[in-house]
């Protein structure tokens, strides 16, 4: 985005509209519906880490330990992006 304003003349970059966000009326509740998907997407990162947790130790003591690495790094880099989704999104809104 900032290589391509820099080909702009400088003239047309300082027509470009810069609006600030406003919340539309009634839309309050949002935050809460918001808060309580991100409790619900930890949670089920936490219940994911706590089935690879068990499945590991059972397999490690059965000697089938072979795919348990790959099961754990999948709800660490989930609850990962939950709760930076927040900073990308403002990230990539600008």
């Amino acid at each position: 985005m900032n290589s391509f304003m820099f080909a702009l003349p400088s003239w047309v970059a300082a027509d470009l509209p810069n609006p600030t966000p406003e919340r539309p009326p009634g839309m309050e509740g949002l935050d809460t519906l918001l808060n309580w998907a991100q409790f619900l997407g930890f949670a089920a990162a936490i219940g994911g880490l706590i089935v690879a947790g068990a499945m590991l130790a059972i397999n490690l003591r059965t000697g089938q330990g072979s795919d348990e690495g790959i099961m754990l790094t999948k709800p660490i880099i989930g609850a990962l992006v939950i709760a930076a989704a927040g900073a990308i999104i403002g990230l990539l809104a600008g």
